[in-house]
Protein backbone atom coordinates (compact mmCIF):
# COMPACT_ATOMS: atom_id res chain seq x y z
CA UNK A 1 0.00 0.00 0.00
CA UNK A 2 1.25 3.11 -1.19
CA UNK A 3 0.33 6.44 1.53
CA UNK A 4 1.22 10.02 -0.18
CA UNK A 5 1.20 12.73 1.95
CA UNK A 6 1.74 16.60 1.83
CA UNK A 7 3.85 18.21 4.98
CA UNK A 8 4.12 21.72 5.40
CA UNK A 9 6.24 22.97 8.22
CA UNK A 10 6.60 26.34 9.10
CA UNK A 11 10.66 27.38 9.40
CA UNK A 12 11.94 30.08 11.03
CA UNK A 13 16.09 31.34 10.44
CA UNK A 14 17.78 34.41 11.63
CA UNK A 15 20.55 34.94 8.42
CA UNK A 16 19.90 35.90 4.90
CA UNK A 17 20.22 33.40 2.53
CA UNK A 18 20.55 34.93 -0.77
CA UNK A 19 24.36 35.50 0.82
CA UNK A 20 24.44 32.43 2.02
CA UNK A 21 23.77 30.73 -1.69
CA UNK A 22 25.92 33.29 -3.11
CA UNK A 23 28.55 32.24 -1.08
CA UNK A 24 28.07 28.80 -1.21
CA UNK A 25 27.16 28.02 1.87
CA UNK A 26 23.06 27.43 1.24
CA UNK A 27 22.07 24.92 -1.60
CA UNK A 28 19.86 27.19 -3.96
CA UNK A 29 17.34 23.94 -4.94
CA UNK A 30 16.94 23.40 -1.52
CA UNK A 31 16.06 27.02 -0.80
CA UNK A 32 13.51 27.10 -3.18
CA UNK A 33 12.32 23.99 -2.20
CA UNK A 34 11.37 25.67 1.35
CA UNK A 35 10.30 28.59 0.33
CA UNK A 36 7.47 28.87 -0.60
CA UNK A 37 6.37 31.87 0.78
CA UNK A 38 8.79 34.17 2.82
CA UNK A 39 7.33 36.41 6.07
CA UNK A 40 10.38 38.83 7.04
CA UNK A 41 9.53 39.60 10.83
CA UNK A 42 11.72 42.54 11.94
CA UNK A 43 12.70 41.26 15.51
CA UNK A 44 10.67 42.14 18.86
CA UNK A 45 13.56 45.05 19.74
CA UNK A 46 12.56 46.81 16.37
CA UNK A 47 8.61 46.46 17.23
CA UNK A 48 8.28 47.48 20.58
CA UNK A 49 5.02 48.84 20.28
CA UNK A 50 3.71 45.33 19.44
CA UNK A 51 4.57 44.13 23.44
CA UNK A 52 1.91 45.25 25.47
CA UNK A 53 -0.30 43.30 22.89
CA UNK A 54 1.22 40.63 22.57
CA UNK A 55 1.86 40.41 26.26
CA UNK A 56 -2.23 40.52 26.32
CA UNK A 57 -2.81 38.01 24.29
CA UNK A 58 -0.36 35.55 25.66
CA UNK A 59 -1.63 35.77 28.90
CA UNK A 60 -5.25 35.19 27.87
CA UNK A 61 -4.05 32.13 25.60
CA UNK A 62 -2.36 30.80 28.65
CA UNK A 63 -6.24 31.07 30.58
CA UNK A 64 -4.27 33.59 33.05
CA UNK A 65 -6.48 35.50 34.94
CA UNK A 66 -3.44 38.05 36.07
CA UNK A 67 -2.83 41.29 34.36
CA UNK A 68 0.68 43.04 34.06
CA UNK A 69 0.77 46.47 36.32
CA UNK A 70 1.62 49.97 33.66
CA UNK A 71 5.13 49.61 35.40
CA UNK A 72 5.53 46.14 34.44
CA UNK A 73 4.77 46.93 30.98
CA UNK A 74 6.60 49.76 30.56
CA UNK A 75 9.58 47.86 32.05
CA UNK A 76 9.12 45.46 29.56
CA UNK A 77 9.21 47.78 26.74
CA UNK A 78 12.22 48.89 27.32
CA UNK A 79 14.05 45.70 27.76
CA UNK A 80 15.73 45.08 24.14
CA UNK A 81 14.69 41.31 23.88
CA UNK A 82 17.62 39.48 22.48
CA UNK A 83 16.19 36.06 22.39
CA UNK A 84 13.29 37.12 20.89
CA UNK A 85 9.77 36.29 21.17
CA UNK A 86 10.74 33.62 23.02
CA UNK A 87 12.50 35.27 25.81
CA UNK A 88 9.79 37.31 26.47
CA UNK A 89 7.75 34.27 26.93
CA UNK A 90 9.33 32.71 29.23
CA UNK A 91 9.74 35.76 31.33
CA UNK A 92 6.15 36.11 31.58
CA UNK A 93 5.67 31.94 32.40
CA UNK A 94 8.18 33.30 35.27
CA UNK A 95 6.40 36.04 36.27
CA UNK A 96 3.12 34.18 36.38
CA UNK A 97 4.66 31.73 38.75
CA UNK A 98 6.05 34.30 40.61
CA UNK A 99 2.92 36.15 40.80
CA UNK A 100 1.57 33.67 42.47
CA UNK A 101 -1.63 34.48 44.77
CA UNK A 102 -1.63 38.28 43.32
CA UNK A 103 -4.20 39.29 40.36
CA UNK A 104 -1.28 42.25 39.07
CA UNK A 105 2.08 40.98 37.93
CA UNK A 106 4.44 43.82 38.98
CA UNK A 107 8.22 44.62 38.44
CA UNK A 108 9.40 42.53 41.24
CA UNK A 109 7.54 39.12 39.86
CA UNK A 110 9.96 39.86 36.33
CA UNK A 111 13.18 37.66 36.12
CA UNK A 112 14.75 38.50 32.88
CA UNK A 113 17.50 35.80 31.42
Amino acid sequence: MLLRFDVNSPLSWWFDFKNKIKNCEFREDFFYRIANIILEVPSLRERKEDIPEFCKNYLDCKNCIKSLSDSTLNMLCDFDWPGNIRQLQSTLDRAIFNADNNHVIEPDHIEIY
